[in-house]
C-alpha cells in the first residue's frame, strides 16, 4: 500500500513538474477580458446562445492578434513529452493539466477561423496546409472554414481534388464545391470540374456546382446550357437552385427560357423560375403571363 502511495506522489510530482515547464515554454496567446484565446475558443460551442456569442464576439476582438496562436494550433503536434505529461495526467485525478491532443487544437483553431471568417485571410495558406495534409476528421471542417475565410488562387487543384475524389465524404465534396464559387473568377480553371459535378450522384453536391458556377463565370457558352439540363433533375432542391442560377446570368441565359417556362407550374420550383425568367427576359415573361 506504501508502494503504491509513493508511486502516486512520484507520478503526481513528474505531472506537476513537467506540465509546469511545458506550459512555461508555451508562447502567450492574446487576452481578452482576462481569458486566453484558447478559453474563449472552448467556450464558442458551449452554453446558451447568449454565452456562444459572447465567445465569438472575443474572438473577433482578439482578431488577428490572435492568428500567430492559431497557426500553431494548427501545426500542433503531440510531442514525446507532451505524449508523456498526459499519459502521467490521466492516471491522477488531484492536478488537473491544461494539456490536449494535437487534433483537438487543431478544431479549435478551425472554429476560430469559421467565427473570424474574411479577417483570418492571411492565414488561408496554413488553414489549406490542414485541408491537404491534416488528420481525415478536422479534413473536412477545415474545408469549410477555408470557405469562410475565403481561399487564394494556390487553393483551386486541393479543391479540385476534394471535389474529384469519392473516397471523400460528399460533405466534404460539397464545401469543395462552394470554397470554389467563393473564388469567383479566380476559380475559372475549375468550371470542367464543377460542370462534371453537376453529373454527380450526390443531390447536394450537384446543387452546390450549380451554385458555384453562377458565381465563377456568368459568360460562359458551356454552363447555362448544362444548369438548363439539370432544371429536369429528379431533386427538387437541385432544381430550384439551377433556375436560380440561370436567372443570375441574365441575359446570357436566353436560352433556357424555354426549358423554365415550362417548369411554371411546378409547386416546387415554379416561383424560381419565374424569378429567373424576369432577370433573363421581362419581354418573355410578359408574353407568358408571368407576373
Amino acid at each position: 500500500m506504501k508502494r503504491n502511495r509513493a508511486i502516486a506522489v512520484v507520478a503526481l510530482l513528474a505531472v506537476l513538474i513537467m506540465g509546469t515547464a511545458f506550459l512555461a515554454l508555451r508562447p502567450r496567446e492574446p487576452v481578452y477580458q482576462g481569458k486566453p484565446l484558447s478559453e474563449w475558443i472552448d467556450r464558442l460551442g458551449v452554453g446558451t446562445d447568449e454565452q456562444i456569442q459572447v465567445a465569438e464576439e472575443a474572438v473577433r476582438r482578439i482578431g488577428t492578434n490572435g492568428l500567430p496562436a492559431l497557426i500553431r494550433m494548427i501545426d500542433s503536434e503531440d510531442s514525446w513529452l507532451k505524449k508523456k505529461i498526459m499519459q502521467l495526467a490521466q492516471k491522477q485525478s488531484l492536478l488537473s493539466v491544461p494539456l490536449v491532443s494535437g487534433r483537438i487544437d487543431q478544431f479549435r483553431a478551425v472554429n476560430a477561423f469559421h467565427v473570424l471568417g474574411a479577417e483570418a485571410k492571411p492565414a488561408s495558406s496554413d488553414l489549406l496546409k490542414l485541408v491537404e495534409n491534416g488528420p481525415d476528421p478536422v479534413r473536412s471542417y477545415a474545408l469549410s472554414a477555408l470557405a469562410d475565410v475565403g481561399p487564394d488562387a494556390r487553393a483551386v487543384p486541393t479543391l479540385v481534388c476534394c471535389l474529384k475524389d469519392h473516397t471523400r465524404a460528399d460533405y466534404t465534396r460539397f464545401k469543395a464545391a462552394i470554397a470554389l464559387g467563393t473564388m469567383r473568377s479566380k476559380a475559372e480553371i475549375a468550371i470542367p470540374e464543377l460542370l462534371a459535378a453537376l453529373r454527380d450522384r450526390n443531390d447536394d453536391v450537384r446543387c452546390h456546382a450549380a451554385w458555384a458556377l453562377a458565381q465563377i463565370n456568368r459568360e460562359s457558352n458551356e454552363v447555362v446550357p448544362a444548369l438548363t439540363e439539370l432544371l429536369n433533375d429528379a431533386d427538387s432542391r437541385v432544381r430550384n437552385r439551377a433556375a436560380v442560377s440561370l436567372g443570375e446570368f441574365g441575359t446570357n441565359a436566353k436560352a433556357a427560357i424555354p426549358a423554365l417556362l415550362r417548369l411554371l407550374n411546378d409547386p416546387q420550383v415554379g416561383i424560381s423560375a419565374s424569378i429567373a425568367l424576369k432577370q433573363i427576359d421581362p419581354e418573355a415573361t410578359a408574353r407568358s403571363r408571368v407576373k
